[in-house]
């Protein structure tokens, strides 16, 4: 009899190890242990998610392997947009700025955070995908809201991604020794770049379109390598003019870019929950576009 006991029990610690139902509370302690501030040599600290070197990690269990890769996979949706969007309280986005949030009680940082509904919304989807590809169901983890926008037409969509894209200054000369290439490259700014042919400036769609030029990265430098090699770029004199037009060029091929259309609106399909967006299909993204009206270059 206590042999069978013995097994029950045992049977049952598997279940619990592997998957099984758990409470809210028991996730919300487990997305806590991952909040921490880093401990990188001779530099301030600073607020960490899921940094195996900054968190102590207790004993790994599939509930906290689970966590730590939905804070990974959802990094880039909480990504600060000044002005726009934070998935981080206030008053700790205000201690980061000020670089002193190692100041501010982890445990207060931990809590505040957990409850901000931006927070949530980015995360919750994925960690609950993540829970159930262990078994384990968490009935009262709270779920995303609803989403608030239907995803517009790509020529209303288009601006709000190239709003965050930057096309660096070229320099045509690097050192002094003969047979060198210039150097040319861009980045996503979470500063809004150019907001020329932004109907309105709306939150929801600024978050889209600022995560949906990450995602289209490698796409981008393919549109500016192809303006690099335009004759009318070699003709330009100066280089506020090339700036220019590089910018016009690259967002211009972009637009009308097949690639672009369809890896965006795969993205949106997959975030849209995430991002607040409605999306149902993407077929009008297909049609060819107007030419892009002329923009201009702001401070990111």
């Amino acid at each position: 009899m206590a042999a069978l006991a013995l097994l029950i029990i045992s049977s049952l610690s598997v279940v619990r190890a592997s998957g099984g139902e758990v409470t809210w509370e028991t996730i919300r302690r487990a997305i806590g242990d991952t909040i921490c501030f880093s401990a990188a040599d001779k530099a301030p600290p600073k607020l960490a998610f899921a940094d195996p070197d900054s968190c102590t990690i207790k004993a790994p269990t599939p509930l906290a392997d689970a966590v730590r890769r939905s804070l990974v996979d959802t990094r880039a949706l909480r990504a600060t947009i000044p002005g726009v969007f934070s998935s981080l309280p206030p008053e700790v986005e205000k201690a980061i700025q000020e670089g002193n949030v190692s100041r501010m009680p982890l445990d207060v940082i931990r809590t505040t955070t957990i409850k901000r509904p931006e927070f949530l919304n980015t995360l919750m989807p994925t960690l609950i995908k993540h829970l159930s590809d262990t078994g384990i169901t968490c009935p009262d983890c709270p779920r995303p809201d609803a989403p608030s926008h239907d995803v517009p037409a790509w020529e209303t969509f288009f601006p709000y991604v190239a709003a965050f894209v930057a096309i660096d200054p070229v320099e045509e000369k690097r050192g002094s020794f003969p047979g060198k290439k210039p150097v040319y490259g861009f980045h996503v700014c979470s500063g809004a770049v150019d907001d020329s042919g932004i109907q309105a400036k709306d939150p929801v769609l600024l978050h889209a379109g600022f995560v949906s030029a990450l995602n289209v990265e490698d796409l981008i430098m393919t549109s500016l390598e192809s303006a690099l090699k335009a004759p009318q770029y070699r003709r330009l004199q100066g280089a506020d003019s090339r700036a220019t037009f590089l910018r016009q060029r690259t967002l211009q091929s972009m637009r009308d870019s097949l690639n672009v259309r369809s890896r965006t609106c795969e993205f949106l399909g997959s975030h849209g929950v995430e991002l607040g967006l409605r999306v149902t299909n993407c077929s009008d993204w297909t049609r060819s576009s107007r030419a892009l009206a002329p923009t201009r270059r702001g401070k990111s």
